[in-house]
């Protein structure tokens, strides 16, 4: 009934759906205790009849896929009655998850995909569940258990069918704290309690809803068996805390009760009982066992409460579905095509149950037990996808190789035949460029000749052109040296003229009776302006007229543009007569000095020495215009050399700039017969080369060609060959020869019946060993029959330890040998085995142990006298029995 009230009222929205509920918690609670398919179909039959009768309905109205088909048999109603989901996780993104029936089960597969995924992002040791009809079946049941009051769960199956991956999976999925036990060689009694005492202070003292998983492997003593069959009776262990811890205890209820407003009495007793209250509603346990397990049976009967007390929740044999999916997902990096990828999981699953077949044909007939599990599957997978591609990368390999022979040997040919036109064909062009160096080296010689006479032209001109410019230089410098004699006065009659004002000219206008000095030089200046003097009467009454300046200059100082005037005097055309007058007249008159006339005229100062500057200045042109002229006439005649000397070096740059074009033409031709020789050299050298090759392994065409075709049929029959040995590792160890010759011929009957690619006659030895590899194995003490040699293989090759049953003590020696070979050390003489040490984490890969081997000798097989592969961590899951 509680599952029943799981659902809530408002879901429950018709009679049918209370029908299947009915039945979906009836399967879920009786149904799965069961074992034999005829318990369960007598479990239908009762069910069937009671719910008609109690429902007054037939059940088949009430399953959607009666209704579409309405002719079922009632296995395929019982099948219908089945495949009943009620969950509430079908929709990952609601926050509040509601109990109720899921009409398209294949949903749950999109949803569980969406919570392994958040679980990997929060949890370290990630899960890798592929989600078949199988996993999502198990996971609802599981789920169901977990959310109700004090629901345990007790699942029964084999070592890897995925109890504790649906385990992690549901509490993640429930929001559960899951705790696992942490076991180490010396876990005692003591630990044990301390362990429990942890999870028990989790669901109870902090409220934390928790999933125990335990395993019968981690059940040591049946002392963890009582203890936990207690827990589920009463969720009570007397004597498991102390006086203290249960003071601790009840502090901590106590204040939980506070906190969720709960009125409680404080007594010590009422305390407790909350206590254990809480760890009904928080604490959920979930015991795995294997029917394989030697103390399964003595288990259940010793402690019944781990079957009356919890959901029994039975894990058969993956349906071939499963394994179909699990497989594709191994898979996948192979990156076969679908066809061949179906053939041969097809393949693979028929070898695991013809295994299992073969093995309960041993057990009848010798007593030997061999378990076929899930796990020996995965194994199977994992092995064929390594020896596939390892085998398929040195096939390859060695087949490219060939095949890059073949194709040199082939280029070598076409080559040679190549080479033999280029040859011919180079011959000419060299010959021809040769001719061409030649006569260009006869044109440059020539043409040197001519540039080198022109060069002697342009030179002797350059030399005339030099003479001239420098006499005209010397010219230009004289003339220069003679000007700047007259440069001081001048400057200073230009300077004395910009200091002149016209006021100090009106000053001098307006005297009425000049001082001789003013007269002296304004009858001066009037001489050099070539103003005309006015005649006058001479005022000592002689009766003759005088020339008279006075009143001319006042008239000119009266003038605006005097000061302008005096400042643009043409001084280099001065008429002779005028300079004559002024020099002999006033510049040797001993008054007319500038110092003198300062004293009576500053105007007049300026005007003298104006005067005086010009007729220097007069007396310096008339020196340095003749050689002005000369200057300008040398500079025309070397204006005139220059323009013929500059037509002689345009001459010399055409024949020289011809000479260097042929220069360069001649080193491109030497280049390209430099190139065409070595082009030749390079071209008998390659030929050679080629020759060689095609003569010295022109025989081994035939047998390449043959190795070649060879690796590529094995390279396409490769598949079925790693499949098969792969099987024969994983499954065929424990059998004895007669049975492996059997199981063998019929697998391989089977890839040629399904077409997977495989070779007429299998062999073992051809695919994972070699006749070196083998030979230094019987030298060193391997029998030298074929089931010997299979069984070393199996051992070295094998993923798993081996696991090695020697009455004779063969494999003892040859392992012992193979060892010391490895190593290259010497054991000691009276040490029969080296023990390893338990707790050294040493890989399960036996091929990467051949740096340190391990040989343990004379184990206690008082178990495996029974069964050769006990459940848990042994043989079977870690062992390749041989």
């Amino acid at each position: 009934m509680a599952g029943v009230l799981l659902l809530p009222l408002a879901r429950l929205d018709s009679p049918d759906k209370l029908m299947r509920l009915w039945l979906h918690e009836a399967f879920r609670v009786f149904n799965d205790r069961l074992v034999s398919d005829q318990h369960r179909v007598k479990f239908f039959d009762h069910c069937r009849e009671c719910g008609e009768r109690a429902f007054r309905t037939k059940l088949t109205s009430v399953l959607p896929q009666c209704k579409m088909a309405p002719k079922m048999t009632a296995s395929e109603v019982m099948t219908c009655c089945s495949s009943i989901v009620f969950a509430d996780f079908q929709h990952p993104d609601d926050e509040g998850k509601t109990y109720d029936e899921v009409p398209e089960p294949h949903l749950l597969k999109t949803a569980l995909e969406t919570y392994m995924a958040d679980y990997n992002v929060v949890t370290p040791a990630t899960l890798s569940l592929v989600m078949s009809d199988y996993i999502v079946q198990h996971v609802v049941r599981c789920s169901r258990v977990l959310k109700q009051h004090s629901g345990h769960m007790l699942m029964i199956g084999i070592p890897g069918c995925g109890r504790r991956s649906v385990a992690k999976m549901s509490a993640f999925m429930a929001g559960c704290d899951l705790i696992k036990l942490v076991q180490s060689n010396s876990y005692s009694v003591t630990d044990w309690r301390e362990d429990l005492k942890k999870v028990l202070l989790r669901a109870g003292a902090d409220g934390k809803r928790t999933v125990f998983l335990v395993d019968d492997t981690q059940l040591l003593e049946d002392t963890f068996t009582e203890d936990l069959s207690l827990m589920l009776k009463s969720s009570h262990i007397p004597g498991l805390f102390a006086a203290e811890e249960q003071s601790l205890i009840i502090e901590k209820i106590q204040a939980a009760a506070k906190e969720e407003g709960r009125k409680v009495d404080v007594s010590a007793a009422t305390l407790n009982a909350l206590f254990l209250d809480r760890i009904r509603s928080n604490l959920h346990l979930v015991v795995c066992l294997s029917p394989l397990s030697a103390h399964y049976k003595t288990t259940l009967s010793t402690f019944p409460a781990l079957v009356t007390c919890c959901t029994v929740d039975w894990y058969p044999p993956w349906p071939d579905s499963t394994l179909q999916q699990v497989g594709s997902r191994l898979l996948q990096e192979l990156q076969l095509p679908d066809e061949k990828l179906c053939v041969t999981l097809a393949a693979a699953i028929h070898f695991h149950r013809c295994t299992q077949a073969l093995a309960r044909r041993y057990r009848e007939n010798l007593g030997r037990r061999v378990h076929v599990t899930s796990t020996s599957f995965l194994h199977l997978i994992t092995t064929f996808r390594r020896i596939l591609l390892q085998k398929r990368t040195e096939i390859t390999t060695k087949r490219d190789q060939y095949v890059t022979g073949l194709q040199k040997l082939q280029e070598a040919e076409c080559l040679i035949s190549e080479l033999q036109v280029e040859l011919k064909n180079l011959q000419p062009q060299l010959q021809q460029t040769s001719c061409n160096t030649e006569a260009l080296m006869i044109k440059i010689e020539q043409d040197t000749v001519q540039v080198e006479k022109k060069k002697e032209l342009v030179a002797a001109d350059e030399a005339v052109a030099n003479r001239k410019f420098a006499d005209a230089q010397s010219i230009k410098d004289d003339c220069e040296r003679e000007l700047a004699k007259a440069v001081p006065a001048l400057s200073a009659a230009t300077l004395a003229l910009n200091t002149l004002r016209q006021e100090d000219v009106r000053v001098v206008k307006a005297m009425k009776n000049p001082p001789f000095g003013v007269k002296l030089v304004l009858e001066a200046v009037c001489v050099m302006l070539n103003v005309k003097p006015e005649r006058v009467p001479d005022p000592d009454g002689s009766g003759k007229r005088l020339m008279d300046y006075w009143t001319p200059s006042q008239k000119l100082l009266g003038d605006l543009k005097f000061l302008p005037m005096l400042m643009e005097y043409d001084k280099d055309n001065i008429p002779e007569k005028i300079v004559g007058v002024v020099r002999e007249k006033y510049y040797s008159h001993p008054d007319f000095d500038p110092k003198k006339i300062r004293s009576t005229s500053a105007a007049c100062e300026g005007l003298c020495r104006w005067v005086r500057a010009m007729v220097v200045y007069d007396q310096v042109i008339k020196i340095v215009a003749p050689k002005k002229e000369a200057l300008e006439a040398a500079n025309r005649e070397l204006a005139i050399q220059n323009s013929k000397l500059e037509e002689k070096r345009k001459e010399l740059r055409e024949v020289t700039d011809k000479l260097q074009s042929l220069n360069d033409e001649f080193t491109k031709k030497q280049k390209e017969k430099k190139d065409l020789e070595d082009s030749i050299v390079k071209c008998e050298e390659k030929r050679d080369r080629a020759a060689r090759i095609t003569g010295g392994l022109g025989g081994e065409r035939d047998r390449w060609t043959a190795a070649a075709a060879e690796l590529s049929v094995c390279l396409q029959n490769i598949l079925g060959d790693s499949l098969l040995a792969a099987a024969t590792l994983e499954y065929l160890a424990p059998f004895t020869v007669e049975y492996r010759q059997e199981c063998i011929g019929e697998w391989h009957h089977k890839c040629i019946e399904l077409q997977v690619g495989c070779n007429p006659v299998f062999s073992l030895q051809q695919l994972l060993a070699d006749l070196v590899q083998v030979r230094a194995w019987h030298l060193r003490g391997l029998p030298v029959d074929q089931f010997s040699v299979d069984n070393a293989i199996i051992a070295t090759s094998s993923f798993r330890w081996p696991f090695i049953i020697d009455p004779q003590g063969e494999a003892t020696k040859f392992i012992k040998s193979l060892g010391v070979a490895v190593e290259d050390k010497t054991s000691p003489e009276d040490d029969d085995h080296v023990v390893p040490d338990p707790n050294n984490d040493v890989s399960t890969n036996a091929q990467e142990q051949h740096e340190q081997k391990i040989c343990t000798k004379d184990v206690n097989s008082s178990d495996t006298s029974q069964d050769l592969l006990p459940d848990g961590d042994t043989p079977d899951d870690r062992c390749a029995i041989t």
